[in-house]
């Protein structure tokens, strides 16, 4: 039974099998090739220290990365969010208005009714003589 991180490769460059990985091929020459006898203790070239600690690098590089992706996004969905809230409360006031505005154009549209009613009814009627609106018996009021 293989173990979990098998080496494979010919003589230029250097495939590690692991478990958690799939097939990485490095080149011979490149710091990381010696990931494998440094993790496990065997030999270790000057280089691959560094290789490690680049690769450690780059891993907490992409994980800031990551979360600072996820915060932004966060960040987005609220404005969103709240974008979607403030179109709705214009869409209601905007209705509003138009019923508003609509109300206003037929109540205008009796006030012109009863106008041209009134004139009509004006038209209609014999001018009226003034007269009292009460009378009394005492000789000296009327």
């Amino acid at each position: 039974m293989p173990e979990d991180d098998d080496e494979v490769g010919g003589e230029d460059s250097v495939t590690y099998r692991d478990s958690r990985v799939n097939f990485q091929e490095v080149p011979v020459d490149h710091p990381a090739a010696d990931i494998r006898n440094s993790a496990s203790g065997g030999h270790q070239t000057p280089d691959s220290g560094q290789g490690v600690s680049e690769l450690e690098e780059r891993l907490r590089l992409c994980q800031k990365l990551e979360q600072e992706l996820r915060k932004k996004e966060k960040q987005l969905q609220s404005k969103e969010e709240k974008l979607k809230i403030r179109e709705k409360t214009i869409q209601d006031k905007q209705e509003d208005l138009a019923k508003a505005q609509a109300y206003i154009v037929k109540l205008e549209g009796k006030i012109v009714d009863l106008e041209n009613s009134l004139k009509i009814s004006r038209m209609t009627q014999p001018p009226t003589t003034a007269t009292p609106l009460y009378t009394t018996s005492h000789p000296h009021i009327n």
